[in-house]
Order: structure tokens, then C-alpha cells, then sequence
């Protein structure tokens, strides 16, 4: 082996040295940016905590997991400011902030006390009756309030009342009047004005 070898071999050796060293270290902190601890037997669980000793996640002895938090209030609780869950139960998932979904997401019961938004993507509800402004849905579609449809969306319905800019039909499928009504009519009031047609005229 002549000295070009030798020298080779010796800077290749450095090489690998230097690389294994960079590894190693760069592992070492890693590892040192999070703590996992098993807690002691009067307070079970998995506790994580980050590099200046700080909770940040835990796993109890009941199946709870908390992220953002070591307090799990519900089965999956997000909460890093640690708040109160207004109507989530302890089996339950509660997340303080906002949730993506990235796909399908389905629900037997929705109960909405905030605003949401939505773009490109339908929501279907196969069970359960939907509650607008109330949290007591006794129908399969319960408004506490005024509903404004078509081009009057953007108006403010009378308190219980609905507008439209479109036909209204009861019975009918296919309206052709403002208000098509097949079958009978009651009323304890009429008022009419403009022209009076008869029976069976359209």
C-alpha cells in the first residue's frame, strides 16, 4: 500500500467519522426536545413533555388523550389553553380550535353554535333533525328565526316568516303561480286585492 492509499483511506475514515458524529448529535437533541415520562401509580398515564420540561401531551389511565394539554377532560381533548367543554361528556372529542377535514366526515347528531364555511363540498345529514338557531330540534328541520330564499337571500326575513323570490308550492311539485296550492285552503281571514278569477280559471 503506497502513501496515496494511506491517505485516502485516512481522509475516507475522517469522512465517516464526521458523518457519524453529525448523526449521533443531531439524535441526542432531537431526543432532548421531547420528554416521555410513565407516571407514578397515584397519577397513571403517558405523559410528553418538550425540551424545557413543559406538559404538552398525556395519555390517562382511561384511554383519554390530550394534546396541547396533560389534562384530558374527554376521550380526545385538544384544548392548549385548557378550556371547558360546553357540551362535549367525557366520552366524547372536543377540539378548541378549528377542524379540516381532508375527506368525509360523518355525524349522527350536528349541533352548531358558531358560524362555519364552506367551499366546493356537500354536507349530507343521512339521520337526525337539523337545528338553526335553536338546540331543540323536534323536526327533521327546526329554523328559530326568519328564512329567506332565491334572490331574496340576502334580505332579512320577518321574525318566523319567510320570503322567496320564487314559486311556492304546497302539494305541487312544479308551482306555477307565486303560491300553487293543490287541495283545500282554511283560513279564519281573507283579504284580496287586484282581479278575482273563479273556479278552475287560471
Amino acid at each position: 500500500m503506497n502513501f496515496s492509499d494511506l491517505k485516502r483511506l485516512f481522509f475516507l475514515s475522517v469522512r465517516y467519522l464526521i458523518l457519524f458524529i453529525f448523526i449521533f448529535s443531531s439524535s441526542l437533541a432531537q431526543a432532548a426536545d421531547v420528554q416521555v415520562q410513565l407516571d407514578n401509580s397515584s397519577n397513571p398515564g403517558l405523559s410528553v413533555s418538550n425540551s424545557s420540561g413543559v406538559g404538552v401531551d398525556r395519555i390517562d389511565s382511561n384511554g383519554n388523550v390530550g394534546i396541547g394539554t396533560t389534562t384530558a377532560l374527554t376521550l380526545l381533548y385538544v384544548s392548549p389553553q385548557g378550556l371547558t367543554p360546553t357540551f362535549a361528556t367525557p366520552v366524547d372529542a372536543y377540539i378548541q380550535n378549528s377542524l379540516e377535514v381532508d375527506g368525509s366526515a360523518y355525524f349522527t347528531d350536528i349541533l352548531a353554535t358558531g358560524g362555519y364555511t364552506q367551499s366546493g363540498n356537500n354536507i349530507n345529514i343521512f339521520t337526525g333533525n337539523i337545528g338553526i338557531g335553536t338546540n331543540t330540534a323536534n323536526s327533521l328541520l327546526s329554523v328559530l328565526g326568519g328564512a329567506s330564499f332565491g334572490s331574496y337571500a340576502a334580505i332579512t326575513a320577518p321574525v318566523g316568516g319567510i320570503i322567496t323570490s320564487g314559486n311556492i308550492g304546497i302539494g305541487s311539485s312544479a308551482p306555477g303561480k307565486a303560491l300553487d296550492v293543490q287541495g283545500g285552503i282554511r283560513s279564519t281571514a281573507f283579504t284580496m286585492s287586484g282581479q278575482v278569477r273563479s273556479a278552475g280559471m287560471s
